[in-house]
């Protein structure tokens, strides 16, 4: 495995970490499938690196330098944290089908919270716990 190849699964486990530790399997596997769906995407509208696609400015909010989470990593030190870190690690290594179909963006938003532009209904492909997901 190259050296740009681990970067890859180590940033793409990050984000899921970062973004779905508090969530079910299922969201974890649904953002899993976004992050992967952006760097297949056939109109080139994310990198082709999976690294590209998570530390593209303004894309996953916990790599965004305002973001509380932007600074957080696993730690043994946290149990919780350092399972879900685990868990992640493993799904990545056999993350089975996609459950989102297709899905190259989503969103979790408290109650009342103000959707994004792109959060539409129709694009909807699924909702997984309070994480719904969206192919553009």
């Amino acid at each position: 495995m190259t050296l740009a190849e681990v970067q890859d699964l180590y940033y793409r486990a990050l984000c899921i970490w970062r973004e779905m530790r508090g969530e079910s399997e299922q969201a974890r596997l649904g953002c899993y499938w976004a992050i992967t769906n952006r760097s297949t995407d056939m109109l080139n509208r994310w990198p082709k690196t999976l690294y590209g696609v998570v530390t593209q400015p303004m894309q996953f909010s916990s790599f965004n330098p305002t973001d509380p989470n932007s600074s957080k990593m696993p730690s043994i030190r946290n149990t919780a944290d350092w399972q879900a870190w685990n868990e992640i690690c493993s799904m990545c290594d056999n993350p089975g089908e996609d459950p989102t179909q297709g899905a190259n963006q989503y969103e979790a938003l408290p109650d009342g919270a103000q959707r994004p532009p792109w959060a539409m209904q129709s694009r909807m492909t699924v909702q997984i716990g309070r994480t719904r997901f969206y192919k553009l």
